[in-house]
């Protein structure tokens, strides 16, 4: 087996006027400044862009849920309308994780403030299921005694 160092194997071999030199990789040139686009800061802008856009999305349509979450009457975490509700909630965290923020500090922060706003929603959705168990089996008991 032949045993090159990891440079030797990257560096690009070119036969000019009959002698071999070696040349920069792209990888190389790219960490000096040569070749860098002059237009990422514009790219990169507008991928935070998508992401903040992607983020007040899924937020949007959580929020959307606001009011079934709050009528929610559901007394079974079997209950039809309780499965559809966390399953929606559940999409939008795993939506969430899914964006790439690439460690931007500020879609990072973004994504986290979602993430707890989604968390929100579902300790209310747990919070009705619970008053509304304990309220049926005061019912069930009050009848129970007539």
């Amino acid at each position: 087996m032949d045993c090159r160092n990891s440079h030797e194997l990257e560096e690009n071999v070119a036969v000019e006027n009959g002698s071999l030199h070696t040349s920069e990789t792209d990888t190389e040139k790219y960490l000096k400044g040569d070749n860098v686009p002059n237009d990422a800061p514009e790219k990169q802008a507008s991928r935070e862009t998508e992401i903040l856009k992607s983020i007040n999305t899924i937020t949007n349509g959580i929020e959307n849920l606001r009011e079934r979450i709050e009528h929610f009457s559901g007394c079974s975490t079997d209950d039809r309308d309780y499965k559809y509700l966390e399953e929606m909630l559940l999409t939008g965290l795993v939506e969430l994780d899914q964006l790439d923020t690439n460690d931007n500090i500020m879609l990072r922060q973004e994504r986290k403030r979602a993430v707890q706003f989604i968390q929100k929603f579902m300790k209310m959705l747990d919070a009705r299921l619970t008053e509304n168990k304990s309220f049926l089996n005061v019912n069930v008991e009050s009848d129970d005694e007539i």
